[in-house]
């Protein structure tokens, strides 16, 4: 009705320059590293960037994918998740009485 779709992109971890190197720069940061990597490791491996701009023009090129949350992990590739009481696509609840506060 008014042109505007949303979509939500939850991508895995990705190889990024954000991540920590897995070797800290100071000895006492180890630690520290090395949970962000253990964390990191559980998830299997890194996307690639390649693989999250795949995903968003899925959601930018299909009109029926509005509403939709895109869940991107190297393990499952990209798949839709339910969100709300009605499942995928359906909104949380409708009415301003009873909408979500978050």
């Amino acid at each position: 009705r008014t042109g505007v779709r949303v979509c939500a992109m939850c991508p895995s971890f990705t190889d990024t320059p954000i991540h920590a190197p897995r070797v800290a720069p100071k000895p006492e940061l180890q630690v520290l590293h090395d949970a962000h990597w253990a964390m990191v490791d559980s998830q299997g491996e890194l996307l690639q960037v390649s693989d999250v701009v795949a995903g968003f023009l899925q959601l930018v090129d299909d009109d029926s994918k509005n509403g939709a949350v895109m869940r991107i992990t190297k393990q499952k590739g990209v798949d839709y998740q339910p969100y709300g009481a009605g499942g995928q696509g359906a909104p949380y609840a409708t009415s301003r009485k009873t909408r979500s506060k978050i």
